[in-house]
This record gives structure tokens, C-alpha cells and sequence, in this order.
């Protein structure tokens, strides 16, 4: 699967945007059928009506997948929404055997501010 076909997904779907199948297709400039029907079958998609849609658990493991086979992950995760990719990130720290505390909030000279915070060591 071309990944800058995943990366345009992950584009034009942030903020639960539906997209339009034949407009993705004049885009990429090819039919994705088949390439849609391999998404389909591996649950990253939804196609209905001619229009193709991606919930925030499809668009994790997207950007799980396009990181783990090599894509770099500062520009993938420019294509999720702040709580995703604080869910990402929680995802990732708690895979990789460190705790976690999802909207930890800090107080600092300069104001409140949120964070992931995590502790742990490496395996």
C-alpha cells in the first residue's frame, strides 16, 4: 500500500471529514478500488455511499502501521487531532512498557498547562 496514499488518508480525514472516493482518486490519480477493499478488509476504513471515513481508532492504527514500516513519525502525527495524537502517544509509551496518566495537569510559574506523563524504563 503506497504510503503516501495513508498519509493523504490521515489528511483528509482529521476532524471525522468524509471523503469523497472519486475525489481521493482524481488526487492520486489512479482507481483505488482495490486498494480501498485491502483497507476495508483490514478495518482502517469505511466506504459507504462513495464516501470513504475513518474513526479515531483507524486513524491510530493507520499511523501506527505507516511509523512502523519506516515513515517518519513527525509528519504522520501532523495529521492527528491534538487528543489523538495525545492517545497516541499514551499508546506508544504504554506498549513500550512505561505507565501512564492520560491528562495529568501541572501548575508552573508561567500557568496551568496538560501533559502525558509517563515513567518507566525500557524493556
Amino acid at each position: 500500500m503506497p504510503p503516501n496514499l495513508q498519509l493523504k488518508l490521515l489528511e483528509l480525514t482529521n476532524g471525522s471529514r468524509a471523503v469523497n472516493v472519486a475525489d481521493l482518486e482524481a488526487t492520486q490519480q489512479m482507481s483505488l478500488d482495490n486498494k480501498l477493499n485491502i483497507l476495508r478488509e483490514r478495518g482502517l476504513v469505511s466506504v459507504s455511499n462513495g464516501l470513504l471515513r475513518m474513526d479515531s481508532r483507524q486513524r491510530m492504527t493507520l499511523a501506527e502501521q505507516l511509523i512502523h514500516n519506516g515513515g517518519d513519525p513527525k509528519k504522520i502525527s501532523r495529521f492527528l487531532g491534538w487528543q489523538e495524537f495525545e492517545d497516541f502517544t499514551e499508546h506508544t509509551f504504554s506498549a513500550n512498557g512505561f505507565h501512564t496518566v492520560k491528562h495529568f495537569v501541572f501548575k508552573s510559574k508561567t500557568g496551568r498547562g496538560r501533559s502525558i506523563y509517563s515513567h518507566g524504563t525500557i524493556p
